[in-house]
């Protein structure tokens, strides 16, 4: 798979093991488990934000051992859930290397290619066909998203910044500019982004096996309004 097609799998959290033709009690799929998890992920990090604008530290209310944790020096130790102060803004070039080192970091896929070819393949190629917006926590951009029309490119999140909101934020951005809807490719093992983006209104259009590049199988997802 060339670098444009590992950019092209959104994936605001990584994959798991989890089977997603698993069938549970009720009816239920470990699909609408995760999915389950995502909402009330983000939901906590609400809360927070919430409780946090009204002279409540944030550090101090909400502790569960869903999702991955994250601190101001960006090291994972414990294990809670908060929502970051967080600015979303359109980015320029100028964000080209902070974009770049976001996208190396948090692929799915293993890393192939060098950080000049990543922040080539930014500067050069995303940044000419894309509007980007990007998530900054203290100055530090730590998420983004690329849309052209209604081809949503990447969506990538620094891991330590995962599972709090961020995503959900950046998507909603994309909504808000293509209310007729988006598009967006990701892979069929990447179950969590699959679940993430199901719970957001996304559907399964196509499946392809075969997979685009490197044999991959992947998946066409869609939403509507």
């Amino acid at each position: 798979m060339d670098l444009e097609q590992q950019a092209c799998t959104p994936h605001p959290v990584r994959g798991s093991a989890f089977n997603l033709n698993a069938v549970l009690p009720w009816g239920l799929t470990t699909a609408h488990v995760q999915a389950a998890m995502v909402e009330f992920t983000d939901f906590l990090g609400f809360i927070n934000q919430q409780l946090n604008t009204k002279g409540i530290p944030r550090t101090s209310v909400v502790s569960t051992n869903v999702g991955r944790v994250h601190n101001r020096a960006g090291s994972h130790s414990g294990v809670r859930l908060t929502m970051p102060n967080v600015l979303v803004r359109k980015a320029d070039v100028s964000d080209a290397s902070a974009v770049a080192v976001v996208h190396r970091r948090s692929a799915f896929l293993p890393v192939l290619h060098t950080a000049e070819e990543h922040l080539a393949f930014v500067r050069h190629r995303e940044f000419k066909r894309s509007v980007i917006w990007v998530a900054e926590v203290d100055q530090r951009i730590v998420g983004f998203l690329a849309r052209e029309g209604e081809w949503v490119h990447q969506l990538h999140i620094l891991p330590e910044f995962q599972g709090v909101g961020i995503g959900s934020q950046l998507l909603a951005k994309a909504k808000s500019e293509s209310p007729r809807g988006l598009k967006l490719y990701t892979y069929q093992e990447n179950s969590r982004a699959r679940a993430f983006y199901e719970a957001r209104g996304f559907t399964n259009v196509e499946f392809n096996d075969a997979g685009r590049e490197e044999g991959r199988p992947d998946v066409l997802m869609e939403w509507r309004q």
